[in-house]
């Protein structure tokens, strides 16, 4: 842990989270796991993913991730870093992996991509290795004591209420559809969100934790929240341009709101997502 907060600040990586990005990870390996030492003490470490496909998920063995990628400062520019990504590199080749992504592991990753900010020399370095920028995601932040919806989003539901769109909390009985839903129109991984929310409300969370938009009996929509985090969120494809995401969005930025939260921010979106509804 000392060496994950000195080299990945950003991160902050604390005992619970390394457990539950790493360790407890159905892809995990211990040989994914590569470590450098200097003078009695780890100096840098990798970590590697091939990953194990999920269910539904259509997770393809040819893409292989690295998760954690660093050296501490005072060993950089000693050849550490370039061995622990050869070691990743060539633990991915092995398990039939053809190409290596830095950081968008779902559902493990630490951060989604490289902070350009906070690891420019780190980004010298891929690049350097023959690494290209595929896509750049991006976090946002919202202070929810002065939020209200604009007008415009107010007379959308009242339509979408004149409709037949309903705005629902979790309940029991939803619990299949949803899980359903988030499988099919998105990924395996977003059902697991489905089922984590769901466990937490019947530890004593709150039902809006999990807040969807219902119509004749159908799912169209569902947003997700946990403490300040905002999202998932998601609108079934052939519904969308309805504006039912931005609804569903003030929705539960509301019950974030009505929880105790103050602020809340979401991890990780486009550039094209974030203009159109963020």
């Amino acid at each position: 842990m000392e060496l994950c907060s000195e080299v990945f600040p950003v991160e902050r990586i604390d005992r619970e989270k390394w457990v539950r990005n790493v360790f407890l990870d159905a892809s995990f390996r211990s040989e994914g796991l590569g470590v450098v030492e200097a003078e009695g003490k780890i100096a840098g470490l990798v970590v590697a993913f091939a990953p194990q496909a999920l269910e539904g998920a259509g997770a393809s063995k040819k893409r292989g991730y690295v998760t954690l990628l660093g050296v501490r400062r005072q060993w950089e520019n000693q050849g550490f870093g370039a061995s622990l990504l050869a070691y990743a590199e060539d633990y991915l080749r092995e398990r039939g992996c053809e190409e290596c992504w830095v950081s968008p592991y779902s559902p493990s990753y630490f951060a989604p991509g490289v902070d350009v900010a906070a690891y420019g020399r780190g980004l010298q370095f891929l690049a350097r290795k023959g690494y290209v920028e595929v896509s750049r995601p991006i976090s946002m932040a919202v202070d929810l004591r002065a939020l209200t919806p604009p007008d415009w989003v107010v007379e959308r539901r009242s339509e979408l209420a004149v409709q037949g769109v309903e705005v629902r909390e979790y309940s029991e009985d939803w619990l299949a559809p949803l899980i359903e839903f988030a499988r099919r129109e998105f990924h395996e991984d977003w059902a697991r969100f489905v089922r984590s929310a769901a466990e937490d409300i019947l530890r004593g969370g709150r039902n809006d934790r999990l807040i969807f938009l219902e119509e004749r009996g159908e799912v169209r929509a569902f947003s997700h929240y946990n403490a300040d985090r905002f999202g998932p969120i998601g609108v079934a494809s052939e519904e969308r341009g309805r504006g039912l995401g931005h609804v569903l969005m003030f929705e539960t930025l509301k019950a974030q709101k009505e929880s105790g939260q103050s602020s809340a921010y979401f991890l990780w979106s486009d550039l094209r997502t974030a203009d159109r509804l963020y």
